[in-house]
């Protein structure tokens, strides 16, 4: 299964996620995204503007979900931006829910923390929440499955996602 994590430079709190079967079809849905917001008039300025690379898994800041490769499909023109990175996922390791945890105003990333239960995810986004807390940083939103911490330069945040 693939993740498609998407966000805007406009909506930093409100990360969209949705599952798909193939590759082909999450880059659609990433394009036809971009569409619905420009119209279909700018169909082929976005395709002109639309970059896909595999992600540096190196650079990964968590390492408890092994074998999980991602993409980016970005969107870039002038100051405006969309992020979309798109996770494939073996079904081997596919639990009933995601702690997804991404980062905005320092560039954008997603990466998966905890694949597991609800309450699982749901312990892993309290936790983080509390070190930023014990850090200093603010908490901006907190519910059960979104959480929200401004660390002066970027907001960190955490969701939890039902699994396909």
């Amino acid at each position: 299964m693939y993740l498609l994590c998407n966000l805007d430079d406009e909506h930093y709190t409100e990360s969209i996620y949705e599952w798909h079967k193939t590759m082909d079809d999450a880059k659609e849905r990433c394009v036809e995204m971009e569409v619905e917001v420009q119209g279909e008039e700018m169909r082929e300025e976005i395709l002109a503007h639309m970059e896909f690379y595999p992600v540096d898994e190196s650079k990964c800041k968590f390492t408890d979900v092994p074998r999980i490769k991602s993409y980016r499909y970005d969107y870039h023109i002038g100051t405006s931006f969309t992020v979309n990175q798109i996770f494939e996922i073996p079904d081997d390791l596919l639990g009933e829910f995601l702690c997804i945890w991404y980062h905005a105003y320092d560039g954008v990333d997603f990466y998966i923390e905890t694949i597991g239960s609800f309450d699982e995810c749901l312990e892993r986004k309290e936790a983080e929440e509390k070190d930023a807390l014990a850090n200093g940083y603010a908490l901006q939103e907190s519910y059960q499955d979104f959480g929200c911490v401004d660390t002066d330069t970027e907001w960190e945040c955490w969701n939890i996602v039902k699994a396909a």
